[in-house]
């Protein structure tokens, strides 16, 4: 199964048909296919490898004005690039000596079955980790395109856990692993960012780093092998091969396809020699503090297409992601904390933004893969496209749109405080039950969740009017009135989500809905008053 010439990458073309690509073709025929088609850890892997091919065959872009001229010489670059290395062979899949991304002589005590490199989302309401666990045939045939497939994304996603004991030469693995193992794209549930352009072969190029931002995030110290070699040029020949081992965890191309598990398909007997591998550094959580006479030294950044946010007290990084408690919450609340660009201390977006993107809207992709907390299991797999104003990118055009999502959420407060006014007016026991209850706000919490959720639902399908708030910052006028149709919006949405929740067919049921539809108006006009009072016209913020 070779990867250059044999078709196993699912794509869209441009005329909206489903087809099968190959690495050559994605970058001398990429104006043909409009997008990948796979599912979100599936894009990010294929995303990860494409984009390290293409870096390498370019030994750049250098810096920013050559980023800008990077999709002129691309196609070429790779075109000379991949058939330099297939003929040395290192893009078979199933080669004897040097197999695409495996360990050649990996042992173990027995073959894994492969369905453990397919991942699953919740079954039945029962999480699982992969395939292996959710179907009852554990030993599933897979074609070789699949298989091409699913090899990347299990060393991208796969989480820590129990593996196989395996031995490779002198080195044995162990067979526990922990959260600690996660490999590199899967910890945190957290989201991936990516540009998406007019069609595949330009979605690749303007997600390409410049060497000047690699730099900046990736070299530490005097380490001069920060841009590095992807792992097929320099594959470590042993467990003890310390030049390969530091170029595949710690250079920018090494690690963009990671060896976080060490994998070798055993294709007559239906399975793999699977066990942990390499132990990545990942982002460093916690924000040092200098002493007298004392200089920090870089921490190590997160991935190129994550986001990073701080804790509330500012002394942790925190990755973004789907939260535990909060799988539902849309991606778009959180838009503006995720467009910011990283600093020097890996606060901030994905690395692309500080590309010099053209001055108008364009595509973000956001995919993550939702494990379940502290555990190996995967409970959704997201993805989401959102059309962003370039004003997006600079501090005012950030401040007007999460003063947007913080109204919904005041809101979607006012809302929660209306219901419960319903409530205690319907049920006289109501307050006794909160004070009974051992967690007062989940018992609130599930009282407000049906009104809420219908609220969040009707004001997503509004979202765009947000941006249009950015957009229009500059022209007062316009401004003006953009902010009124979105403040009608969510009053309007909180009005029908209220009448939803809240019956009145009794006459107790009737005055207990006038109550609490009159603390949600009340509460809505004061608020509106105080806005007005302290409006400047869109002048500055």
């Amino acid at each position: 199964m070779n990867l250059v010439t044999e078709p196993w990458i699912p794509v869209v073309t441009t005329v909206g048909k489903p087809d099968f690509a190959n690495l050559m073709q994605v970058f001398t025929e990429g104006d043909k296919f409009a997008d990948l088609s796979v599912r979100p850890h599936e894009r990010v892997a294929l995303m990860r490898l494409l984009i390290c091919i293409a870096q390498a065959a370019l030994d750049g872009p250098s810096d920013k004005e050559d980023w800008k001229e990077a999709p002129k010489k691309m196609s070429e670059a790779a075109r000379k690039y991949l058939t330099v290395w297939n003929n040395k062979e290192v893009f078979e899949l199933f080669h004897p000596k040097k197999p695409f991304l495996q360990i050649a002589d990996l042992e173990s005590n027995g073959l894994t079955p492969l369905n453990y490199m397919e991942f699953a989302p919740t079954l039945n309401g029962n999480p699982t980790l992969n395939t292996y666990f959710a179907d009852g045939n554990k030993n599933r045939s897979f074609l070789d395109a699949q298989i091409a497939l699913m090899l990347p994304t299990f060393l991208c996603f796969s989480t820590g856990g129990g593996l196989p004991i395996t031995t490779w030469g002198i080195k044995k693995t162990k067979q526990v692993g922990s959260e600690n193992h996660d490999a590199l794209c899967v910890t945190g549930s957290m989201y991936h960012l990516f540009i998406r352009s007019q069609n595949l072969f330009e979605t690749v190029a303007i997600n390409l780093l410049p060497k000047t931002v690699v730099e900046r995030h990736y070299r530490r110290g005097g380490d001069d092998e920060y841009w590095g070699k992807p792992v097929w040029e320099l594959f470590p020949i042993g467990s003890n091969d310390v030049k390969a081992i530091q170029n595949a965890i710690h250079s920018y191309l090494g690690r963009l396809m990671p060896l976080c598990r060490w994998v070798k398909i055993d294709r007559k007997g239906n399975g793999m020699h699977c066990g942990n591998g390499f132990v990545y550094p990942t982002m460093e959580r916690k924000i040092g503090k200098a002493k007298q006479n004392q200089v920090l030294s870089q921490p190590w950044p997160a991935e190129p297409t994550a986001a990073v946010g701080l804790n509330s007290k500012k002394t942790e990084r925190i990755l973004l992601g789907i939260k535990p408690g909060e799988p539902d919450k849309a991606v778009w609340r959180e838009l503006a904390a995720l467009m910011i660009r990283r600093n020097e201390n890996s606060i901030g977006g994905p690395l692309a933004l500080q590309n010099p993107l053209p001055r108008s809207k364009y595509d973000i992709l956001v995919c993550a893969l939702h494990r379940k907390s502290g555990q190996q299991a995967v409970e959704n797999l997201f993805e989401s496209v959102y059309s962003i104003s370039d004003k997006l990118m600079n501090e005012n055009g950030r401040v007007l749109y999460e003063k947007g999502i913080t109204d919904a959420e005041w809101q979607s407060y006012s809302l929660g405080n209306a219901i419960e006014t319903y409530r205690q007016n319907l049920d006289s026991y109501w307050e006794q039950r909160k004070k009974a209850a051992s967690k007062p706000a989940i018992l609130k919490k599930l009282l407000h969740s049906k009104a809420t959720r219908s609220y969040w639902t009707a004001i997503e399908k509004q979202r765009q009017l947000l941006m249009s708030i950015v957009d229009a910052w500059g022209n007062t006028e316009l401004f003006d009135a953009t902010q009124k149709v979105w403040r009608t919006a969510i009053h309007k949405s909180a009005r029908e989500a209220y009448i939803s929740a809240c019956g009145q067919e009794t006459s107790r049921q009737i005055r207990a809905f006038a109550l609490g539809w009159k603390k949600l108006i009340m509460e809505e006009k004061n608020k509106t008053e105080i806005e007005e009072q302290n409006n400047d016209g869109g002048e500055e913020l």
